[in-house]
């Protein structure tokens, strides 16, 4: 909840600017600007015109280096987080989320909620968000990337401009790695309804491993490849049971998994998991087929470079290069990590990623039909 306050804060008054001086400026120059907290970082996003950069390179300066955390601001933008989290309470599929991820995680910060609790908001002051920003705003744990109408030798004095008054070392709390539990659990939140929102999840390999392009192209044919999926072609198109099911890869610094989600009428929620669960061991006993391996690396072959059509994509995947200590030569190797993918390192993969046996999941509704290890309240504030 802290990180979420004070990356909030960063746009709302910096240097010589109130609150509402610095967002006007922002108007005026047409430059768009955003700083927020993620489970595991703070990223930042600066747009603006070619004629406007230099206006637009001073107030991002501005921001992460003299943010003036004004008692009015700090106060408006409290109340407008302690809103967001009313609204965050009314979804099945957060509260699913939360329980699960707080069963799976435990102590564990990945086990927080992400914009905090109003008891906890309620007791952060503006000196906290001051010193949250000088501890984790620093050149040491800092990266950036830059896509358009600017060189590399104008780059190198902008780069000094903007960020060269941040303390050289960042001040962090160790994190330690998420043991995973031993065993599964299935959760049951009640909530009063039609429908019953499942979400289902199990530890996945990391992403710098060199099996996670295998993983990448089995996740496509279980769950990530749309209509093309096998639950999705059982669950939806074939018994009608939701009108969605997906699966996907979510690698953390300190964990890594596999998440899905879908939701069904109540009285058809044991059906749909029944069959989720047949689709998936069959998935995991066979293995895939050579058709759907090669539609699969086919897809992802494509898809990278059909991604790369605006600024916004081109920096987000150069950041995701140097996060994720992919290589400058990520993008010239990538094709090639995929095609190198043969069917029997994508069933080995299975074996020893896509166990169903070793699923988790919460269900937030009425279901008929199931027994649950543990049933969990609904989170009211």
């Amino acid at each position: 909840g802290l990180a979420v306050l004070t990356t909030s804060l960063l746009t709302q008054g910096a240097g010589p600017y109130t609150d509402r001086d610095f967002q006007e400026k922002l108007a005026a120059h047409a430059i768009q600007m955003d700083i927020s907290a993620s489970r595991d970082q703070i990223v930042g996003q600066l747009k603006t015109l070619s004629r406007t950069q230099k206006e637009a390179f001073k107030l991002l300066g501005l921001a992460l280096t003299k943010p003036r955390f004004e008692q009015q601001a700090f106060d408006r933008v409290r109340d407008e987080q302690l809103t967001s989290i009313k609204f965050q309470l009314s979804s099945p599929s957060w509260q699913g989320r939360y329980a699960l991820y707080q069963t799976i995680f435990g102590t564990h910060p990945y086990g927080y909620r992400s914009l905090g609790m109003p008891q906890t908001l309620a007791v952060v002051t503006r000196d906290d968000a001051a010193s949250f920003a000088q501890e984790h705003l620093a050149k040491d744990n800092l990266y950036v990337s830059v896509v358009g109408d600017i060189d590399a030798s104008t780059l190198s004095s902008v780069l000094d401009q903007v960020f060269g008054a941040l303390p050289d070392h960042a001040v962090l709390a160790a994190v330690p790695e998420v043991v995973w539990p031993n065993m599964t659990k299935t959760l049951l939140v009640s909530r009063q309804g039609k429908q019953t929102n499942i979400l289902f999840t199990r530890p996945m390999l990391r992403r710098e491993k060199p099996d996670w392009y295998a993983a990448e192209i089995a996740n496509y044919i279980l769950g990530g490849g749309g209509f093309t999926a096998r639950l999705m072609k059982a669950v939806r198109a074939k018994e009608g049971l939701t009108y969605g099911i997906s699966t996907g890869l979510s690698s953390m610094d300190h964990a890594s998994m596999l998440v899905g989600a879908f939701s069904t009428d109540n009285a058809k929620a044991h059906e749909a998991m029944a069959l989720l669960k047949k689709v998936w061991q069959n998935f995991y006993d066979n293995g895939v087929t050579q058709t759907e391996l090669d539609a699969a690396r086919d897809y992802l072959m494509g898809s990278m470079p059909i991604s790369l059509t605006s600024t916004d994509a081109i920096s987000q995947t150069l950041l995701a290069m140097q996060t994720e200590k992919l290589g400058q030569d990520y993008l010239d190797r990538h094709a090639a990590l995929l095609q190198a993918v043969t069917k029997a390192d994508v069933d080995r993969v299975i074996q020893e990623w896509f166990d169903p046996a070793k699923m988790s999941a919460s269900f937030v509704g009425v279901p008929k039909g199931f027994s649950f290890d543990d049933k969990r309240e609904l989170i009211t504030e």
